[in-house]
């Protein structure tokens, strides 16, 4: 049996706009996002009898996750008196890029004037292995295993702007004299997981009354090792505030030099259980009884540290 599934999802965008004033001052700020994704699934399935009493079957599950995330916002400068205001929602295009002449500029406390406009992109690539034996030694006993193993990769990237600056610090403020400061953030995930379950299941009549019995346990292994970085006040890319331009993310373009606060993540599972249910049927009543004892252990290591040149943590 083959299975194939596509689906495509789309997350609409939306706009908050809001805006308080008070005293000598305005404060105005825009949200807006627009993701963008699409998940694929294959699922084949193949399954071989050897007889009638035992049989194999082995399925494969592949999912794959690319997403494009966008968020605009203005962080909320605060204006000054002097200058003509006008709501966040006229400031930038439907695209997300900001109006040229939409605000004056002069006047403007720029250092407390932080724009907040993350483009980023999410990729999950998820593997499910499964191997399932079952034979049927007697007329009303059967022994199955089930094994799976499982892998999953996740890959993040955003680029921010963090705040403003002067083009040339000798002259005022201006629209035309405005830098927006990018950073970029960057996340990698691993995770691996095994699974093994073997179990026997078995009928036995007693009297009136039908019992199916299922003696089992279960042994599971997760290995999940992560790792993230962002750079500390050090913007590497720049541009005009008037219909900025935003780059292509990508992880190599960040300097050698920059500052950056990393870490490295890493958890370790192990656990057993040991379960027995039992199914009783009498005319038209059923019922389950289970007992499940289960163990665990659990390992956690983090580890970060910031500063260093990025050169030589890849």
């Amino acid at each position: 049996m083959k299975r194939l599934i596509i689906i495509t999802s789309i997350i609409a965008s939306g706009i908050s706009v809001m805006a308080q004033g008070g005293g000598f001052q305005q404060r105005t700020k825009l949200y807006q996002s627009d993701n963008d994704g699409q998940n694929f699934f294959l699922a084949p399935q193949l399954q071989y009898d050897f007889s009638n009493n035992t049989t194999i079957t082995y399925e494969y599950n592949l999912s794959l996750l690319r997403n494009k995330t966008g968020r605009n916002g203005n962080g909320g400068g605060n204006f000054l008196p002097s200058i003509p205001l006008v709501p966040s929602n006229q400031m930038f295009d439907a695209n997300g890029n900001f109006i040229d002449g939409s605000v004056d500029f002069l006047g403007l406390g720029f250092d407390d004037f932080n724009f907040a406009i993350p483009r980023g992109f999410a990729n999950t690539d998820d593997h499910l292995h499964q191997l399932r034996f079952r034979h049927k030694f007697s007329k009303q006993w059967e022994i199955s295993v089930l094994s799976s193993y499982k892998s999953l990769s996740s890959k993040y990237s955003s680029l921010f702007s963090s705040s403003t600056s002067l083009i040339d610090e000798a002259l005022p403020p201006t629209k035309d004299n405005l830098l927006l400061n990018f950073e970029r953030s960057f996340f990698t995930s691993d995770a691996k997981a095994l699974q093994i379950s073997p179990y026997i299941t078995g009928n036995i009549n007693i009297g009136k009354f039908s019992n199916r019995i299922v003696l089992g346990t279960d042994y599971s292994y997760l290995n999940n090792s992560s790792f993230f970085s962002f750079p500390i006040d050090n913007a590497f890319f720049s541009t005009p505030l008037i219909n900025p331009q935003f780059p292509a993310i990508d992880y190599n373009d960040f300097t050698p030099d920059i500052n950056i606060f990393s870490g490295d993540n890493k958890s370790k599972i192990n656990s057993y259980a040991l379960y027995l249910q039992d199914v009783v049927r009498f005319k038209n009543f059923t019922l389950l009884a289970a007992l499940r004892y289960e163990r665990f252990n659990e390992k956690v290591r983090n580890e970060t540290y910031d500063g260093g040149n990025l050169s030589e943590l890849k």
